[in-house]
């Protein structure tokens, strides 16, 4: 009887242990690719960057939301504006756009 008691709880401890592991695996890839910004919004970014300079870099560190409904700052050459301009880039050149900044 004492046999079947410890394979019982060895196969519950593999359980418990291939169970964590799983939800390891799906929490890391849930955090990599929410982390990871789009070929657009990297596009936006560098043009961002180019128009207004490096002092202003801190900017990029909003959220895409954020920087997307932002109306008060560089009302000249807003984000959404560079933005678009990517998107319409992607439109009519899709392979090199594909080629400079991904999918």
């Amino acid at each position: 009887m004492g046999n079947i008691k410890t394979k019982s709880n060895k196969n519950k401890i593999l359980i418990y242990f291939i169970v964590a592991i799983v939800i390891t695996a799906i929490v890391s890839t849930i955090i990599f690719f929410a982390t990871r910004k789009s070929a657009l919004e990297k596009c936006a970014d560098v043009g961002f960057i180019y128009i207004w300079g490096e002092q202003n870099k801190a900017y990029l560190s909003k959220s895409f939301k954020e920087k997307m409904s932002d109306s008060n700052n560089f009302k000249d050459f807003p984000y959404a504006k560079l933005f678009g301009i990517c998107d319409q880039s992607q439109q009519q050149y899709p392979e090199k756009f594909k080629e400079k900044w991904g999918k």
